[in-house]
């Protein structure tokens, strides 16, 4: 019969030890790359004509995107009303 586990208090500390470069081949992939890409697109859309998503090559650690804007009605309308950061909802996939 095997050993039931005793379930941790809260009190006590927990040690993991992370494998990083593992870590960071995870977090340098196309799988996480891609779903980073797809998000900034979508907050790009919301935001409105004018805002792009790029990719962000310059990264060593994680992957990145980032959301800029394209053309002067993108960045008038961003200074005057901050689309950016209301538009960041987009990228929940709720």
């Amino acid at each position: 019969m095997a050993r039931k586990a005793k379930p941790l208090k809260m009190s006590q500390n927990v040690r993991l030890k992370l494998n990083t470069a593992g870590v960071r081949e995870l977090m340098l992939g196309d799988e996480i790359a891609g779903d980073v890409q797809r998000r900034a697109k979508k907050v790009a859309a919301k935001a409105g004509p004018g805002f792009v998503a790029e990719q962000d090559t310059l990264r060593r650690v994680r992957a990145g995107s980032r959301v800029v804007t394209r053309t002067e009605a993108a960045k008038r309308t961003q200074m005057k009303h901050n689309v950016l950061i209301k538009s960041l909802d987009a990228a929940n996939d709720r």
